[in-house]
């Protein structure tokens, strides 16, 4: 999975939230998301949409022409961005979630856009936890309730 967000926090604070269940690449910009896009090919590609440069609709809809495949996400602050309709009309983008980000349902909405290109989920996921399941420090781990 690839994560693009221009402010550190945000990407600091998504790799410690899912680390323990998907394998992440981290971008602070639309220009390295892109680069990083054509050299790791992920199946899920999760972007914020206001950065400096290149924002995320418009990288974007680049990803979706070099590989159509994978499932985008795009995080947003802002509740009404004509772009950001416009692009989910057009196919753009797979699926618009508000920031700050709700992590249970992040989760959910990662696992119904890798389930739209079911046969590339095998290598996003990589530890499927059981309910109650703790990691090496005793914490609880996130687990994903629905089956693949």
């Amino acid at each position: 999975m690839l994560f693009i967000d221009d402010e550190p926090h945000n990407r600091n604070s998504f790799k410690a939230s899912f680390r323990r269940n998907f394998h992440i690449t981290l971008a602070a910009s639309g220009e390295e998301g892109l680069e990083l896009f054509q050299e790791i090919r992920p199946e899920v590609v999760i972007s914020d949409q206001r950065m400096p440069g290149l924002e995320g609709v418009d990288m974007l809809k680049q990803i979706k022409r070099m590989d159509p495949h994978p499932c985008r996400i795009l995080l947003t602050g802002y509740s009404r961005i004509d772009s950001v309709q416009e692009a989910i009309q057009k196919g753009i983008i797979d699926i618009s979630m508000q920031k700050p980000w709700d992590s249970q349902k992040l989760i959910e909405a990662i696992v119904a856009g890798a389930e739209l290109n079911s046969d590339r989920i095998a290598g996003l996921i990589k530890d499927v936890v059981q309910p109650d399941e703790k990691d090496l420090n005793g914490d609880k781990v996130h687990s994903i309730q629905q089956p693949f």
